[in-house]
């Protein structure tokens, strides 16, 4: 998911749609956002609240969304241009520069994505083994693993009781949760070579 680097990027529900009522044309920078958290505590596995995500737009062009360019200015920009005692910034460039930007909105895998209709996501840290097919029409939090599957048979494998164990031998913990580690837990598992008989 989304690097976000400030947490002013990120809406309740309710001010996010009091927003949209007040102007709609704000819905082009103003998006639903899954965290891992969502996808663990919440039974529909819905996002619970927004983003502002002005991609690479210039400051120029973010500023034609005035209601949501004002929370990102009040919310995002102090923290984004903080500096030292000594009057330097804090946070490495470009992030004081481009201060109503992502530190790393993923731009490329937004466009696969956007091809789909559903894809799988996993939280990154979970007490339980469990994928779940989402839409594509929402941000995804750095906390979410997404996975360009849109067929039943992928969720198939990943959520097996085989997969799950080879995932908590050879992924991580945080406490007593299990981290999923791509590089470890997916790179190298061993998919079944043909599949199509569970789709």
């Amino acid at each position: 998911g989304s690097d976000l680097m400030g947490a002013g990027f990120i809406l309740p529900d309710d001010e996010a749609r009091n927003i949209l009522e007040k102007n709609p044309s704000e819905r082009e920078v103003l998006k639903p956002f899954l965290t891992g958290e969502d996808l663990n505590t919440r039974s529909d596995q819905s996002p619970s609240r927004w983003v502002v995500n002005f991609r690479q737009m210039t400051l120029g062009s973010a500023r034609e969304f005035p209601l949501a360019i004002g929370i990102v200015e009040d919310r995002v920009r102090p923290y984004r241009e903080s500096r030292d005692d000594a009057g330097q910034f804090l946070l490495r460039k470009p992030l004081p520069q481009r201060w109503w930007q992502f530190n790393c909105p993923r731009l490329d895998s937004y466009a696969e994505v956007a091809k789909y209709s559903r894809v799988l996501v996993r939280a990154e840290v979970s007490n339980t083994h469990a994928f779940a097919f989402v839409r594509t029409d929402m941000e995804y939090s750095l906390t979410l693993y997404v996975f360009l599957y849109h067929l039943s048979r992928s969720f198939a494998v990943l959520q097996s009781s085989l997969h799950e164990h080879w995932a908590r031998k050879y992924g991580s913990s945080m406490r007593t949760d299990l981290r999923y580690t791509p590089g470890r837990c997916f790179d190298p598992f061993p998919f079944p070579s043909n599949t199509e008989a569970l789709d």
